[in-house]
């Protein structure tokens, strides 16, 4: 885990709120941020500016972050603020000026979408925070505010915040040479190139579609693992008999089962309409495009090893006669 400062970095993030105790105004501006392998975290130097006319008390009620982009917002990250002591309230002088901690924690589908957005541009991120405020400790929480303003960070910065980092976008499984090496593990790599340009825009579900369409190619309905004679190409247990009759039926049952347990999980996580859809992280999208990275690797070495196995077998048995 890296950490360096970035204090060049402008925030725009600023509000300034008349009340009936004073005027308000919070100023926060990027300290440093490190990264490690689940995304990143920046950290904000913030400071809350009062001229109240009288102590009262202050509390943090609420800290989210957006992304904007058109006319559009999303929710992103995991923000953290609290005063300084790691308090979520705090007591308020007359021209006093309180340090808080803010941190925005990003995981790494989160920049995946930031970068998706952003579209080369300079990156736009909205905070939402609310404080309430009340004269005494035991009083109901009766004056608040909320602030909706932009921390601005521009192109270059970010684009070099994202080479220093840890961050790296969603590539093939690394295995050992003798797995890698093999022509059946380049055709499942190329194969699910497109869903990995899903993965890695952040669009997990479609990710998940192109899997799908994937498995079709072997299986119309690769959910369904019993045998149909009158279709062959309508179940696993269908496919691996018409092509693969040589091998002994508790493989191929078995071979079956795999790939009908991830075809079903398919069918249930991704092209269900959007009320009944089941919902998915982006952990397990890229947890799912590793595994069929690995099950398609296998059908495809099916193809190619175990009908070279025949042709081997029908050669030595020609040259025999």
């Amino acid at each position: 885990m890296g950490s360096y400062p970035i204090l060049h970095l402008k925030s725009a993030l600023s509000i300034q709120q008349g009340m009936t105790l004073g005027t308000f105004e919070m100023e926060n501006r990027i300290r440093y941020h490190e990264t490690d392998q689940y995304g990143l975290i920046v950290y904000f130097d913030s400071k809350l500016y009062t001229k109240a006319t009288k102590r009262i008390i202050v509390y943090i009620r609420e800290c989210k972050a957006y992304l904007t982009f058109s006319n559009r917002i999303i929710h992103i990250g995991t923000c953290k603020l609290e005063f300084a002591g790691g308090n979520k309230k705090t007591f308020l002088d007359p021209e006093q000026v309180i340090s808080l901690n803010l941190n925005l924690m990003l995981l790494n589908h989160e920049i995946v979408l930031l970068e998706r957005h952003r579209n080369k541009n300079m990156l736009n991120i909205k905070f939402n925070i609310e404080f309430v405020f009340s004269e005494e400790p035991f009083e109901s929480e009766k004056h608040g505010f909320t602030s909706i303003d932009c921390l601005q960070i521009s192109k270059s910065d970010w684009e070099n915040a994202l080479i220093n980092s840890d961050y790296k976008m969603s590539e093939s499984l690394e295995v050992s040479p003798f797995i890698s090496s093999e022509p059946s593990w380049h055709h499942a790599t190329k194969t699910l190139e497109k869903a990995r340009v899903y993965l890695n825009s952040g669009d997990g579900v479609a990710a998940l579609n192109e899997v799908d369409r994937v498995l079709k190619q072997f299986v119309k309905h690769p959910y369904n693992g019993a045998y149909r004679k009158d279709n062959k190409q309508d179940s696993w247990k269908s496919y691996l008999f018409e092509n693969f009759s040589q091998i002994e039926e508790s493989k191929r049952d078995a071979i079956s089962q795999l790939m009908q347990g991830f075809g079903g999980y398919l069918n249930k996580v991704s092209h269900h309409d959007e009320d009944i859809i089941t919902p998915t992280s982006h952990y397990e999208h890229e947890l799912m495009i590793t595994t069929a990275q690995l099950l398609i690797t296998y059908l495809y070495r099916l193809g190619i090893h175990e009908r070279s196995n025949d042709l081997s077998v029908d050669n030595s048995s020609t040259s025999n006669c």
